[in-house]
């Protein structure tokens, strides 16, 4: 399954739009690092950075690099605790989140997830 955020109204881009954990990276951080701590910041979960695989690498005309990378987590009943940014979450299949609608004027970075899942 594949978590999927929901920003809430305190956001301050695509308010209640589908989500996924993500962020900057800091000065000094891998990618797995700043994985690993957005998804802490964002869901409460935590993550070992060592489990963290980089998947994909989409370069964005305004300079930005999207890096897409997947992990697991070892129960089957994670206790989520979102952060300002989001006001709700749900766990869909591959095939849920394929099919759910995308909402007008989406995030690019959520676009590129979706479009990288997609493959799957």
């Amino acid at each position: 399954r594949v978590l999927v955020l929901y920003r809430g109204h305190t956001h301050p881009q695509y308010a209640h739009h589908p989500d996924f954990p993500g962020g900057e990276v800091e000065r000094g951080e891998s990618f797995a690092e700043a994985i690993s701590r957005e998804i802490q910041e964002e869901t409460g979960l935590m993550i070992d950075s060592g489990l963290i695989n980089e998947a994909h690498v989409i370069e964005i005309d305004d300079g930005l690099t999207h890096v897409v990378c997947k992990t697991s987590i070892n129960t089957s009943k994670p206790a989520i605790n979102l952060s300002w940014e989001h006001e709700g979450f749900e766990w869909l299949t591959l095939d849920q989140l394929k099919t759910m609608d995308r909402p007008n004027g989406a995030d690019d970075y959520y676009l590129n997830v979706l479009e990288y899942i997609s493959q799957y």
